[in-house]
């Protein structure tokens, strides 16, 4: 099991002045602090094993920036929402629409946010930031499965879900593919100052990874 992962980008509208009168002008970021101001305040749903659903301020831009003796007619952020099972964009979009309007910005544009990918032979396509939330009963095959590899390889395997997003948001949240994860080390060391992976984690892992593919193997071939 494992959180989702949306982006949200929201835009502020004010007017622009001459920044040695600022009061002539309407200061779009102010009006965006008073946008994030309420953006803390929206409650966060609840799974009874994954966890609680989150959002976080991942980016903020004046517009015009770099602005020369300007008051910013512009204010551009993004936000990233942690996902539960059953959560749906335009619902979450509602929750932001509402707080711009208690910040007394209603005319504050919120948009999913998208990623416009080319690959390397040219391809191109857009996707919208929407990762679903994913999850599989414990009694499924695949996870009983996946326990015993790990035991037959001399490791003591737990259930947890994923706070961060996985492939698994694809996999089992949109294609629907039964999905389970196993790694090294703990989420606690991602994107952090001088992240590492121990040693003797990176070796279990193997051994684990070996040891899931061939009880998975052994079984399909009986």
């Amino acid at each position: 099991a494992g959180r989702g992962r949306a982006e949200f980008t929201m835009e502020t509208v004010g007017e622009p002045a001459h920044a040695s009168d600022p009061s002539a002008g309407i200061n779009a970021v102010h009006r965006m602090a008073a946008v994030i101001g309420e953006m803390e305040k929206i409650p966060m749903p609840e799974h009874r094993f994954i966890g609680r659903g989150t959002i976080c301020l991942t980016d903020i831009i004046s517009i015009p920036y770099p602005a020369h003796s300007v008051v910013p007619s512009g204010c551009r952020t993004t936000y990233e929402r942690r996902l539960l099972p059953g959560e749906e964009h335009d619902a979450i979009k509602a929750e932001l629409v509402e707080a711009c309007a208690r910040a007394k910005a209603p005319d504050t544009m919120v948009e999913l946010a998208m990623t416009d990918y080319r690959t390397y032979t040219g391809t191109h396509w857009i996707e919208p930031k929407w990762f679903p939330s994913w999850e599989l009963d414990e009694d499924h095959l695949l996870v009983q499965e996946g326990l015993r590899g790990l035991r037959s390889a001399g490791l003591e395997p737990g259930l947890e879900s994923y706070q961060f997003c996985t492939n698994g948001a694809y996999s089992a949240g949109t294609a629907g593919v039964p999905t389970i994860g196993f790694g090294p080390s703990t989420e606690q060391h991602a994107h952090v100052v001088d992240e590492f992976i121990e040693i003797d984690q990176l070796f279990g892992a193997r051994r684990g990874y070996e040891s899931i593919a061939t009880t998975l193997l052994r079984d399909t071939a009986s």
